[in-house]
Formats: C-alpha cells, sequence, structure tokens
C-alpha cells in the first residue's frame, strides 16, 4: 500500500496496493521503517499484567486465551514461543514501558494508515 493508504479488506479490492517486480526495470529502495511488536513472532503466547493469557497473531489481532476482549495491558511476560514453553517466563523487556495504543500510534504516524485486522 502506497503511504497514507489503508487496507480495505472487501473481497471485491483484491488488487489494492501496488505489485513489486524485483527483477523489474524500475529502480526502487525498501526501507523497513517499523514493525509493531518486532520482538514478538505469530503464535507467541504471554501473559499480561493482569495475569490474562493471550496468543499474538497479528500487531492488530490478539487472542484472548480466556475469552476476554480488548488488548493485553503491558508489561507482557513470553509463556510460550513456536508452541514451546518459554524457561523461567522470560519478560519481553520491550513491554516495561509503553501500549498497545502507543505501538498503534507509532505505526500510523509512519504510515499515515489506519491499521486493520485481518
Amino acid at each position: 500500500m502506497r503511504h497514507g493508504q489503508s487496507f480495505d479488506p472487501d473481497p471485491d479490492l483484491q488488487d489494492q496496493g501496488c505489485v513489486i517486480y524485483p527483477g523489474g526495470r524500475e529502480p526502487m529502495e525498501l526501507r523497513l521503517l517499523f514493525r509493531p511488536y518486532a520482538f514478538l513472532e505469530i503464535g507467541d503466547e504471554v501473559v499480561d499484567a493482569g495475569g490474562d493469557a493471550w496468543r499474538f497473531e497479528h500487531p492488530w489481532s490478539w487472542y484472548s486465551l480466556s475469552g476476554r476482549t480488548g488488548m493485553p495491558t503491558w508489561p507482557l511476560s513470553r509463556l510460550t514461543r513456536g508452541g514451546q514453553p518459554v524457561e523461567a517466563k522470560t519478560v519481553v523487556a520491550e513491554t516495561l514501558s509503553g501500549s498497545h495504543a502507543a505501538e498503534e500510534a507509532r505505526w500510523r504516524g509512519l504510515t499515515g494508515a489506519e491499521p486493520v485486522v485481518p
């Protein structure tokens, strides 16, 4: 997607955005500006400050293992990675300050777009 353009999940808009042809003749430069939740991998399970367990499914999509709605409250401790327990519930240092809302705000500022939950 171009800067300032939000993804639209409407199935009739499958061709939105642009296609990159790495072997094409057009010069291009790609730089990763920001990856929300760079310290997590899809499928990681964490426990939040309130003791609730969550699975990280996508930067804007969390699944509560206890049926809660909303987002986890920082700081987070990792429970599993790749389905395997993490020894001693390592604390994710990146979440000692901040919040999910701050992570979204930083992403919005860099992209000029709105996050879309798949």
